[in-house]
């Protein structure tokens, strides 16, 4: 019935892009790693499994300084 709507998943919020391109290199990442959880395109939001986030902030990280 109704009540398998919902399902709570423990996570890590990115939410602070500057642009849509960063946003979407970020989740095709995640994506690509099997760790993305959940995303809101229009407003630039994306969760990550937390043994996901390690991964994903490194690469971020990378991203940024080149």
């Amino acid at each position: 019935m109704e009540r398998d709507r919902l399902r709570f998943t423990e996570g890590v919020l990115y939410n602070q892009f500057l642009s849509q391109v960063d946003f979407e290199l970020l989740r095709n990442y995640a994506r690509d790693l099997g760790v993305l959880v959940w995303e809101n395109p229009t407003k630039r939001l994306m969760v990550v499994t937390p043994g996901g986030h390690p991964d994903v902030r490194r690469f971020w990280k990378r991203q940024k300084h080149s």
